[in-house]
């Protein structure tokens, strides 16, 4: 029987004077292995200029980038077991603006 459950976290992030911030999330406390199959981007202004653009890392591996961090959803087929994290670093956006990161996926005690 498995004992996987729903992940749905997230961390947010101001952005700095130069309108750059860095987000990171894992599974740092609770079950050790994480499933994320989906990513959402979300800013404190949506929509508005200058859109922050993202990159994504796990650990210090490229996974993806997207030019629009405002509101933006990416599928993806992560696995994280405990000590790794996903890292979102971003550039070109609105001094002070909060950006939420959203890991959607399962997770669980045991690998799946």
């Amino acid at each position: 029987m498995t004992d996987w459950v729903t992940l749905n976290q997230q961390v947010t992030c101001t952005l700095d004077a130069a309108g750059a911030g860095v987000a990171s999330i894992g599974p740092n406390q609770g079950p050790p292995y994480w499933h994320v199959d989906s990513l959402v981007l979300l800013s404190s202004r949506p929509g508005a200029a200058p859109v922050p653009r993202a990159t994504v890392w796990v650990d210090q591996a490229l996974q993806g980038l997207t030019y629009d961090a405002s509101f933006n959803a990416a599928s993806c087929n992560l696995d994280l077991t405990r000590g790794q994290h996903i890292t979102v670093q971003f550039v070109m956006g609105q001094v002070g603006d909060v950006i939420t990161v959203a890991v959607i996926g399962t997770r669980g005690s045991t690998p799946q």
